[in-house]
């Protein structure tokens, strides 16, 4: 742990690392994190993943269409991930149902576009000049072709593998957020978070929004913790597109339709047993709040974990770690 000075944290300023899960992971093992990823986009959202879990990350990952999946596979190959791509589509239940492929990648869909909601809406021009018209939502939403394909609850899925422990669920399927969820009721229970795109207006006929996914994740014993990804829009009709703006309380602003959220276990509400999870389990959660970026609950939960753990040993290195990882980070942070 020592052969890293405190103020050399330069390793950690690109977000390829992080300093928590580095000192942990030099200390404990505790196995691979399981990742499930409804959608396959694995590259858009888990190389700092890899590289920061010590390449310590099996992604289980589902792709309806061939050619994606065949893509995907070999990047994960070329990229030494272990990332197993399955040819099922992930929903409530084992039926038949048909798959609207849109124009735009990204836009396919088990629900059909609402082209009243996505017909005046823009997307960003290739170059984002303000200057320029966006281009047509309801062409990049448009279907294509529709094709009949069997579903699977992902309880079912891993019941049938005999996967019996996630520990991180990754849902980005257009609309079938809620569907995927309710069909993960078990599994769920064995994750220590989630990141999921949810829609904020109806962009698919007949699918939840925000709201639904949001009660039923609270349900579970998740708590709401941030979005990562707003998208936003704009209007054909306006003659122009501004660029999205990222940074809180701009002005101009745009219209927000969809984001992508995060939802952790929240282990230190008084309403949660702590003792529920496995020290193992607990630590992974140290990890993975601090890959997103949660660094005061990371250090708050160790904190906890230090008063829990029975063996002396574990106590002492936990110490340590968060001794040795607030400099890191206050340095880092100093620097920034």
């Amino acid at each position: 742990m020592n052969n890293l000075d405190d103020g050399d944290v330069a390793i950690y300023r690109d977000g390829r690392r992080r300093i928590l899960t580095d000192l942990i992971l030099e200390r404990f093992d505790v196995g691979r994190f399981v990742v499930v990823d409804v959608g396959s986009d694995i590259f858009s959202y888990f190389p700092d993943w890899v590289s920061a879990t010590h390449n310590k990350i099996t992604i289980h990952a589902f792709e309806v269409l061939e050619d994606q999946r065949l893509r995907y596979t070999a990047q994960a190959q070329a990229h030494g991930i272990d990332a197993r791509y399955h040819p099922y589509a992930i929903h409530s239940s084992r039926a038949t149902r048909p798959f609207h492929v849109t124009r735009s990648e990204g836009g396919s869909s088990f629900y059909v576009p609402n082209a009243g909601v996505v017909g005046p809406l823009a997307y960003p021009p290739p170059s984002s000049r303000a200057s320029e018209l966006g281009w047509s939502f309801a062409n990049h939403m448009t279907p294509e072709r529709t094709f009949d394909f069997p579903t699977i609850s992902l309880d079912e899925w891993c019941a049938a593998e005999g996967l019996v422990d996630i520990d991180f669920l990754k849902i980005n399927a257009q609309g079938s957020e809620f569907d995927v969820l309710k069909g993960a009721r078990a599994m769920i229970q064995k994750a220590l978070g989630t990141q999921v795109e949810l829609q904020l207006s109806r962009v698919y006929r007949g699918a939840r929004l925000f709201g639904d996914s949001h009660l039923l994740l609270d349900s579970m014993g998740f708590t709401f913790f941030d979005c990562l990804f707003p998208n936003y829009c704009g209007y054909i009709e306006s003659g122009f597109y501004l660029p999205d703006n990222y940074k809180p309380f701009s002005w101009p602003r745009k219209r927000m339709f969809e984001g992508h959220f995060v939802f952790l276990r929240e282990l230190l509400s008084a309403d949660t047993d702590l003792s529920a999870f496995s020290f193992t389990k607990a630590l992974k959660l140290v990890c993975i709040s601090e890959l997103f970026g949660h660094f005061e609950y990371a250090f708050a939960l160790l904190e906890q974990l230090k008063k829990r753990v029975e063996d002396r040993s574990a106590s002492a290195q936990l110490s340590e770690i968060a001794t040795v990882g607030r400099a890191r980070l206050l340095k880092l942070v100093n620097l920034a």
